[in-house]
C-alpha cells in the first residue's frame, strides 16, 4: 500500500502539472484571443461603419443632384424609406443628416432614418427638424473645416455604447451639412461574446477529454510500472534479496530501462555479494594463518628488554602487516662479550619473512664459532647467496661489544648508519660493506668504537627515517636525532619507546608502509655490594659513589642521599619480631648511575606522605625531613615491594 501511495504520488504530481500547464496555457489563450477580437469588432465595426455612411452620403447627393433640389426636410421625406431600408439592412440603428452651427452649440436635423427594431427597444427623439443642443468633437470639426474625410467616435447612448462616423457633404445648392451613422457596440460586442463562449465551451471539454486521456495514459503507463518497481525495490531493501521473477515493464520509456537496470544491477549484486562471501573466507583463512606465522615469527625474535649487569638492551620490531621483513637479535656469545644484530630484507610479506627467518637461523649458528662481525657476514652472505632463487637480499649491521675493553666492533653491511648516543648523537662513520644474499665470496671490513661511561649504541632500519604522515612527509634522520637528543636529556623512558612515541606523534593515522625496528644497546658497569645494617658499613658504599662519574657537587648530594636511606633502613627496618638481615646495595652505571637498595625488613614505602618544605614545623613535625632532603639531591626515585623485599632505587642522570 505505501508503494502504491508513492506511484499516485508521482502520477498525480505528473497529473496536476499537466493540468495546471493546459489551464495556463487555455487561460493565456482566451485572454489574448479575447483582446484580438475585440480590436477585430472595433475595427470592422469602424469599417462598416466608414462604408455605410459613405453608402448613405451618395444615395443622398445622387438624388438630390439627379432631381436638382436642395437637401431640405422636404427632400428628406423622399429619402426617408431608403434610408430606413438602409438601416434596417446593414443593422444600422440610425442613419442622418444635420447642418451644425458651432457658435451656438447646436445642430439641425435635416434627415434621420433609423433601424425599427432599434426604436421598438428605445423609442429615440431624433426627427426632421430637431435641433438640439451638440458640440462637435475634434474629429467632427475638422472634418466639418475639410480637414479631414471621416471621423470615428464612440458615444453612450440609451442603448449603451455606439460608434458614430460622420462624413461632410454639399448639396447641388452649395449649402454643406455631415451624413452620419450609429451603429451599436454593444450588439457587436455580445455577438463576439457569445462566438467566444461557444469557443470557450467546446475548448473546455476537449480539455477534460484530454485531461481523461492523460489520466488514463498516466494510469497505465507511470502508476502502474511505478507501483511495481517501488513494490520490487522496497522488498530488496527489506529482505536483501529479490524473488525468483525479475521486475517486468513493458515498453522502451525510463522506466522499462530503470527496470532492466534494477534487474542487472541486483543480478551483479548477488554475484558480487556470492564473490565477496568466498573471498571474505578465504581471506578470513589467510589471515589466521598470517597471524599465526606472525606469531611464530616473534617467536623467532628476543624479548625487546635485556638486562644483565653490564648491559641493558631496549629492542622493538614492528610489522608493516602481519609478518616482517625486519629483524633484531642479541645474544651472549660467552661471559665478555654480546652480539648485536639489526637487518632489513627486501621487500615485505610472507616470502621476507620467511628469508629473515633463515637469516636470524644462520647469525645465530655462525655467531657461536667466530667472534667478529666480518667474518660472520661473509659467512651468512655465502650461504645465501648459494641458494636463493627469488634473489632476495638484506641489510645488515653486526655488532660484538666486549665487556672488558669496552670496545664495539661493527661492521656494516649496506645498513643505515648507526649511532653513537654521547653527550651529543654522532652517526657511526665505517665502511659500507655489501649487501648480503647477492654475490658469494664477499669480503667485509669491520670498525671498531671504544665507549665511554654514558654511551649507548642505537641502531635501526629504514622504516624509521622512511615513515610518513597523512601529507606524505618523511620523519627523516632529523627528526630522527631531534628525538634521540630529547631523550638523552630527559632519559624519563627507554629510548626505544621514546622514538616510537615521538614518530607515532608525527604520522598519526597515516598507513605504515614498512616495518620499524630499532634496537639500543647501552653498556654499563654493575657491582653489588652486601652490607650488614649497621651504620659504619655505609663507608664501603661511600668509597664506591665518590668514583662515579659525576661532578664533585652530584656526587656530594648522591652520598647524602645514600647514607640518608642506609641509615634508615639500619634504624628502623628490623624490629623484635623481624632478624636483621643483610642489606643489598647494587650500583651500576650506564646512561645514568642507579643505587638500588634491598632489604627484607618491615614493609615500608618512604616515597608516601612526605612533608612539604615550605609547610614543615621543626617544632610540630618530627621525622621526614631527611628523606625531603635526600629525595631533592637525586633525580628519580621508586620503591617497590616484591619477594618479601622492600627495595627502593635512587637515579641520577648523567
Amino acid at each position: 500500500m505505501k508503494n502504491r501511495k508513492v506511484a499516485n504520488t508521482i502520477a498525480k504530481k505528473v497529473t496536476v502539472r499537466v493540468l495546471i500547464v493546459l489551464l495556463v496555457s487555455q487561460f493565456l489563450l482566451f485572454a489574448i484571443s479575447y483582446l484580438l477580437l475585440q480590436h477585430i469588432v472595433s475595427d470592422n465595426a469602424k469599417n462598416n461603419n466608414e462604408a455605410m455612411v459613405t453608402i448613405f452620403a451618395d444615395m443622398v447627393l445622387s438624388e438630390a443632384f439627379e432631381k436638382n433640389v436642395p437637401i431640405d426636410e422636404n427632400f428628406a421625406a423622399n429619402i426617408l424609406s431608403l434610408g430606413n431600408y438602409i438601416c434596417r439592412l446593414n443593422n444600422i440603428e440610425f442613419a442622418y443628416l444635420f447642418v451644425p452651427e458651432q457658435e451656438a452649440g447646436k445642430i439641425k436635423y435635416i434627415c434621420v432614418s433609423q433601424n425599427s427594431k432599434v426604436d421598438e427597444i428605445n423609442p429615440h427623439d431624433r426627427y426632421i427638424g430637431k435641433v438640439t443642443s451638440y458640440t462637435l468633437t475634434a474629429d467632427e470639426r475638422a472634418v466639418w473645416n475639410g480637414e479631414k474625410e471621416i471621423s470615428h467616435s464612440v458615444t453612450v447612448s440609451k442603448i449603451g455604447h455606439e460608434i458614430s462616423t460622420m462624413v461632410r457633404i454639399t448639396d447641388p445648392y452649395g449649402h454643406p451639412m455631415m451624413a452620419g451613422v450609429d451603429q451599436s457596440y454593444e450588439e457587436m460586442n455580445r455577438r463576439v461574446i457569445r462566438g467566444f463562449s461557444i469557443l470557450a465551451v467546446t475548448t473546455v471539454l476537449a480539455n477534460c477529454l484530454i485531461f481523461f486521456f492523460i489520466s488514463i495514459v498516466m494510469e497505465k503507463r507511470i502508476s502502474v510500472p511505478a507501483g511495481k518497481v517501488c513494490e520490487v525495490m522496497s522488498g530488496y531493501l527489506a529482505s536483501g534479496s529479490c524473488s525468483e521473477s525479475k521486475l517486468q515493464v513493458d515498453g522502451n520509456d525510463e522506466l522499462a530501462k530503470i527496470s532492466a537496470a534494477f534487474n542487472s544491477m541486483t543480478d551483479n549484486i548477488q554475484n558480487y555479494l556470492s564473490n565477496i562471501s568466498s573471498l571474505t573466507k578465504e581471506q578470513e583463512k589467510q589471515n589466521a594463518q598470517l597471524d599465526i606465522s606472525s606469531q611464530i615469527q616473534r617467536g623467532f625474535l628476543k624479548n625487546g628488554h635485556f638486562e644483565s649487569g653490564h648491559c641493558i638492551i631496549h629492542a622493538d620490531m614492528i610489522p608493516a602487516r602481519y609478518v616482517a621483513g625486519d629483524l633484531y637479535d642479541y645474544m651472549m656469545i660467552d661471559d665478555n662479550h654480546i652480539l648485536t644484530v639489526i637487518a632489513d630484507v627486501s621487500g615485505k610479506g610472507v616470502a621476507a619473512s620467511i628469508f629473515m627467518a633463515v637469516t636470524l637461523m644462520l647469525i645465530r649458528e655462525v655467531a657461536k664459532m667466530n667472534k667478529s662481525p666480518a667474518e660472520i657476514l661473509k659467512r651468512v652472505n655465502d650461504s645465501l647467496s648459494v641458494n636463493n632463487p627469488s634473489l632476495l637480499f638484506l641489510t645488515a649491521v653486526i655488532g660484538i661489544y666486549d665487556l672488558k675493553e669496552r670496545t664495539y666492533i661493527y661492521c656494516n653491511a649496506g645498513h643505515n648508519l648507526p649511532y653513537i648516543l654521547r653527550d651529543r648523537v654522532i652517526p657511526l662513520s665505517g665502511t659500507r660493506n655489501p649487501l648480503l644474499g647477492i654475490f658469494p665470496g664477499e669480503e667485509f671490513v669491520e670498525d671498531l668504537v671504544t665507549l665511554r661511561p654514558g654511551d649507548a649504541i642505537f641502531l635501526y632500519t629504514d622504516g624509521v627515517n622512511e615513515a610518513v604522515n597523512e601529507s606524505n612527509e618523511f620523519f627523516g634522520t632529523e627528526r630522527l636525532e631531534t628525538a634521540l637528543e630529547e631523550w638523552m636529556t630527559s632519559k624519563t623512558e627507554d629510548p626505544v619507546d621514546y622514538v616510537e612515541r615521538k614518530m607515532a606523534e608525527f604520522t598519526g593515522n597515516a598507513e605504515r608502509h614498512d616495518d620499524t625496528t630499532m634496537l639500543c644497546l647501552l653498556p654499563c658497569e654493575t657491582e653489588v655490594l652486601v652490607l650488614q645494617p649497621q651504620i659504619h658499613e655505609f663507608a664501603k658504599l661511600k668509597q664506591k659513589i665518590l668514583y662515579l662519574p659525576l661532578s664533585r657537587k652530584e656526587l656530594l648530594d648522591l652520598c647524602l642521599a645514600a647514607e640518608e636511606i642506609f641509615v634508615n633502613i639500619c634504624s628502623y627496618a628490623y624490629n623484635e619480631e623481624i632478624e636483621k638481615g643483610d642489606i643489598r646495595v647494587s650500583v651500576r652505571v650506564s646512561q645514568k648511575i642507579t643505587i638500588e637498595f634491598s632489604d627484607k625488613g618491615i614493609p615500608f614505602d618512604p616515597t608516601k606522605n612526605m612533608i612539604s618544605a615550605e609547610d614543615y614545623d621543626i617544632d610540630e613535625q618530627i621525622g621526614g625531613l631527611g628523606r625531603l632532603i635526600a629525595f631533592r639531591s637525586v633525580d628519580d626515585v621508586r620503591y617497590e615491594r616484591k619477594n618479601g623485599s622492600n627495595i627502593l632505587t635512587l637515579i641520577k642522570y648523567i
